[in-house]
């Protein structure tokens, strides 16, 4: 955890700072008052020159790490330039000239919220850790249309009311005495510069799976049986022969769910051993709740729940870090690049009509979407504020008629702020584009909430795809050659690393949870259900519970956020939640 404060003097009487005055260290700055805290892991905090510089790394900074630091701040090197492979955040105060700069790692498993008002700046990399410092922490209730629609909250928007959140490799510059952002600096897209972009993605990844093996010897990789996971666990089998690989299942409840199957075939061609963790229904609903106490937000994908009860599991083994290969989809290319790259012809054409936008209702209002319906009915100019552009279509979980007749709300509303995270990428290509959105928003936000958990766990995620020194160098390979074949750069190196061509080209399942194991009248999550009906009207909650899958995801949505209301508005403790959930499906079942 992270948490920064700077503030003019005299503190006002009351203000958020007397909470925190006295446990958190204060630097002398004349009439500034800095109060840092640090949290048990990686946290670091210096003065070099006049300058204060506080941040988080992902393991202990070495000695070359520290000096090539400061000497890099000295010279004015920009600070997300210096963040490299392995610092998540950094702050530098300066306050003769009263103000402050932060960088975001695009790396970063750390969430960074921020607020900022004349003589008073604070940031945070922990929710509780804002509420320990006094501040308030409240739901913003304008947010509710997008995270709705996607599950999650893009930056830069949080959840929490008064605050931002940096997005992934953002940079402000912030003066104190008229409380105001002075610069803006997205995430730079890597033009390639003096780097030669290479399709040999394993000697990209190999440095990073190496750096995190030589730290934490007894890591282990997160093995799916998918492409993006299979390498990982290929290139840490031939730096440590001895690694371990494990994977989480549904087949608690959902005895048709093959990834156990899917990822042990894997295993068996690798030689490695490989556990499948599999759970209880009890165990997950009192997971989810410790998921979210941990996450400190809602946990959007139902699989988080299982990695969390993972990273419990071997936390008890004694493995202080997880590869995971999250994030490579929108680097190698996913199913909406490839979607995008077979129609570009068709695409380019469309750009310059407008019968997509008139199609976008209808094809919306009868669920029709197909590739077909999507190709036509959606916008891909550079016109991003309509709701019916190509890119606000991925990841859209929410159904759109759903959500506008809970809320009563417009389209701009279910978009939030994204338009706003994507302007600095609008001169890029609609293929660019969509890798942009995936890092900066689900991709971002996954390996955030993923992060959290392991680390409650005391566990390091190590996501070495979206590290920016593979970022810097598979970025810039043009899509023609990225687009070969359905991840061709992954599939190319798992060929030279000697993985049969059935484990390389067969095809790509989906595993998950279906909903009619959770969402339908007297499924897992009715005690929960009748729970909310405390906040949410009982007729709309009843009115989502089925198989559909856009009321569905409403329906879950709604549920984490009332859990997570009751964790950090109530206040309620993980133990008094989950009992009381866990004693409602036992009076439930006694009553059948």
């Amino acid at each position: 955890m992270l948490l920064v404060s700077v503030r003019s003097r005299p503190v006002p009487v009351g203000s958020a700072s007397e909470g925190y005055s006295e446990s958190m260290p204060d630097f002398d700055c004349g009439d500034l008052r800095v109060s840092i805290r640090t949290g048990p892991l990686f946290g670091f905090r210096c003065k070099i020159g006049d300058l204060i510089v506080v941040g988080e790394s992902c393991f202990p900074l070495k000695e070359s790490d520290t000096r090539s630091l400061e000497e890099g701040i000295l010279n004015g090197t920009p600070l997300d330039v210096l963040l490299g492979d392995r610092i998540l955040v950094l702050v530098v105060i300066d306050p003769s000239k009263r103000v402050v700069t932060i960088a975001h790692s695009i790396a970063s498993w750390r969430p960074c919220y921020w607020s900022v008002k004349p003589g008073s700046f604070t940031c945070a990399t922990s929710v509780y850790g804002l509420k320990e410092a006094g501040h308030e922490v409240a739901w913003d209730p304008t947010c509710m249309p997008e995270y709705l629609m996607y599950r999650f909250v893009a930056p830069p928007r949080s959840i929490l009311r008064g605050f931002r959140k940096l997005a992934g490799g953002q940079l402000l510059v912030v003066g104190l005495e008229e409380g105001r952002v002075l610069e803006d600096r997205r995430w730079r897209w890597p033009d390639g510069g003096d780097i030669d972009p290479i399709d040999d993605i394993a000697s990209l990844l190999c440095p990073r799976v190496e750096e995190w093996l030589q730290r934490f010897p007894n890591a282990g990789v997160l093995l799916s049986g998918g492409l993006d996971s299979s390498l990982l666990a290929a290139l840490a089998r031939v730096i440590h022969p001895g690694v371990r690989t494990f994977s989480s299942s549904f087949s608690f409840a959902n005895s048709d769910d093959g990834e156990d199957q899917y990822a042990l075939s894997m295993a068996r061609h690798l030689g490695v051993v490989h556990q499948v963790h599999d759970t209880t229904h009890e165990r997950y609903l009192r997971g989810w709740v410790e998921s979210i106490h941990a996450a400190e937000e809602p946990v959007h994908h139902l699989q988080s729940v299982l990695l969390h009860i993972l990273f419990q599991d071997r936390a008890a083994g004694s493995h202080g870090a997880v590869l995971c290969g999250e994030g490579a989809d929108c680097i190698i290319g996913n199913a909406s690049h490839n979607f995008l790259y077979r129609h570009r012809s068709a695409i380019s054409v469309l750009r310059t009509m407008r019968v997509n936008s008139a199609l976008a209702p209808l094809v919306d209002a009868l669920g029709w979407h197909s590739s077909w319906g999507t190709l036509l009915s959606r916008r891909y100019d550079r016109q991003l504020s309509s709701a019916d552009h190509f890119l606000w279509l991925l990841g859209r979980f929410g159904d759109r008629g759903i959500i506008q007749r809970i809320l009563s709300c417009d389209d701009a509303a279910l978009l939030g702020e994204r338009p706003l995270l994507l302007e600095a990428y609008c001169d890029r290509s609609l293929l660019d584009q969509v890798t942009a959105l995936a890092l900066l928003s689900e991709g971002h936000a996954t390996i955030a909430i993923w992060g959290k958990l392991a680390e409650a766990c005391g566990i390091l995620l190590a996501c070495p795809y979206t590290s920016p020194s593979v970022l810097a160098s598979v970025l810039p390979v043009p899509w023609e050659v990225k687009l070969r074949e359905k991840k061709h750069l992954v599939r190319a190196a798992l060929r030279q690393l000697g993985v049969p061509e059935t484990l390389v080209t067969r095809r790509k399942l989906s595993f998950g949870f279906p909903v009619r194991f959770w969402a339908p009248k007297g499924a897992l999550f009715q005690p929960i259900i009748d729970m909310a009906t405390q906040v949410h009207n009982a007729g709309a909650l009843e009115s989502l519970q089925g198989e559909e899958e856009g009321a569905s995801m409403v329906l879950w949505c709604l549920l984490n956020q009332f859990l997570w209301a009751q964790l950090f508005e109530v206040g309620r403790s993980v133990e008094d939640l989950s009992g009381e959930i866990l004693d409602r499906r036992r009076t439930a079942a006694r009553s059948r």
